[in-house]
């Protein structure tokens, strides 16, 4: 694989061994489809995906297309309100390698008023591997998963569009297809009325191919992102970000990188800080007696667990830098704290035993030395958020786990944590109501949901005002 990097950092671009040189059936499928098409074959076609600009962003383009559902037409329309966010992708297909791809807007001029160009960001989409691994011992994608039209190649590996990656050009390699995302920032006191750019796609020895973009800006204006009442919950994995851009988790250079994830999350409305008590929470059962994280890289806890046999301590520095950090970027105030109970069973204990040796200890929730460590758990974790004037803010989080084990923990916390009881965040289906203050239905279960019982949990949520649905 080969990546390269962006203008703040470390970003994933790959590029698979074959894309340089195309294998016959990847180039004739692609030769097919701009036929088919009717661009022409030999050089680059500048197109617009769906055929229209407003509904591009709802498509994710296969790196070699085998058909094209798209016309290059030269003129773009978006319609929006004032201090909205709009989102649309032209596509580059060509037959020979073309160096220095690269894209610019205009200002936006309008009867009364402009949009300056710098609120037209134009990115580019980097491809992805998916693989289907050939030994059961190596965790993958399965195919039936993978296998949609975004999806293309030789499957050793397939390639998906996914990041947007800020570079100023790129080179696009022969046969394939390169995505250009454009986001256009509406400004909040705008004026109303039509708004008119153009777009200018160029690279070495091609173009310019120039496009009409036309903005239709309507009265109304949308709240900032920290004003939504819509409680945005994503669970962002600082591990994932660390082994992304090669640093080391919780250095100073992680924790700034941090600092641009927390921010852009801020733009979408996030409402919580995710935070992990524990080390991988979303740990699950593998082959050969195995256990490991459902993501690549896992979640590091942000407590420190430490037993020496006849006592337990705590050290939540890291917990406290990260949400101090997260808040101080405009998250929250709300604190999801994850560990309570693991992903799936069984339970375990990891700790250091006081002399730098680690403990990985397997337990049963409301056994006795389950019991015996998350109590001493909590009677330094409830005086700390006390402390720090977080507790009414903390909610224990729960993803996924069975109406037993979640009543065995519920009782738990009367007895240990009853300043907790009240604020559980679970995902999961319909059965964790009972025991839920914020409660988030995965879709796979609704179909067997009885007809209105969700349509119930959020009208009394909205009844009650103290309930998340």
């Amino acid at each position: 694989m080969a990546r390269t990097a962006d203008g703040r950092g470390r970003t994933a671009v790959y590029a698979a061994d074959y894309t340089d040189d195309p294998p016959a059936d990847l180039r004739f499928g692609v030769e097919d489809a701009l036929g088919e098409a009717d661009f022409d074959p030999d050089g680059m076609a500048v197109w617009v995906p769906t055929g229209e600009f407003a509904a591009s962003a709802l498509v994710r383009l296969p790196r070699f297309p085998s058909a094209i559902d798209g016309t290059t037409r030269r003129d773009l329309d978006l319609s929006a309100v004032r201090n909205e966010q709009q989102s649309g992708q032209l596509a580059v297909t060509t037959t020979e390698h073309v160096s220095n791809l690269s894209c610019e807007a205009s200002d936006f001029q309008g009867e009364s008023d402009a949009i300056p160009a710098a609120n037209v960001t134009a990115r580019f989409v980097g491809y992805v591997p998916v693989e289907r691994a050939l030994s059961e011992m190596t965790w993958s994608a399965r195919l039936e998963t993978i296998g949609t039209d975004a999806v293309s190649g030789t499957r050793r590996p397939d390639l998906v569009g996914d990041p947007l990656i800020d570079d100023d050009a790129v080179d696009v390699g022969p046969y394939q297809t390169q995505p250009i995302w454009f986001t256009v920032d509406i400004p909040e006191d705008v004026e109303p009325g039509e708004y008119k750019s153009t777009v200018t796609v160029t690279a070495d020895g091609h173009g310019p191919v120039e496009f009409d973009l036309s903005v239709s800006v309507a009265e109304p204006v949308l709240p900032d992102p920290v004003a939504y009442d819509f409680h945005l919950d994503l669970w962002l994995s600082p591990d994932t970000v660390a082994r992304e851009y090669d640093l080391e988790v919780w250095s100073e250079d992680h924790w700034d990188m941090l600092k641009s994830y927390f921010e852009d999350l801020v733009s979408r409305g996030q409402s919580a800080v995710t935070a992990t008590l524990v080390e991988h929470p979303w740990d699950h059962n593998w082959l050969e007696g195995t256990r490991r994280p459902t993501t690549a890289s896992g979640y590091s806890s942000m407590v420190e667990w430490t037993c020496d046999g006849e006592s337990w301590s705590f050290d939540f520095s890291v917990f406290d830098r990260y949400v101090e950090t997260a808040r101080d970027c405009g998250i929250g105030p709300r604190i999801h704290a994850f560990g309570l109970l693991g992903f799936r069973p069984p339970e375990y204990l990891n700790y250091c035993d006081g002399e730098d040796e680690r403990v990985k200890e397997r337990v049963e929730v409301g056994d006795e030395r389950w019991t015996e460590a998350w109590t001493a758990f909590f009677d330094a974790f409830v005086p700390y958020l006390e402390d720090r004037g977080w507790l009414a803010d903390t909610w224990l989080a729960v993803d996924e786990r069975s109406e037993d084990v979640l009543e065995e923990a519920v009782g738990f916390l009367e007895a240990e944590a009853p300043e907790l009881v009240d604020r559980l965040s679970i995902a999961g289906s319909a059965d964790a109501d009972p025991y839920a203050d914020d409660l988030s239905l995965n879709t796979m279960y609704v179909p067997s949901i009885p007809f209105g019982f969700e349509r119930s949990l959020i009208d009394e949520s909205d009844l009650d005002g103290e309930r998340d649905v």
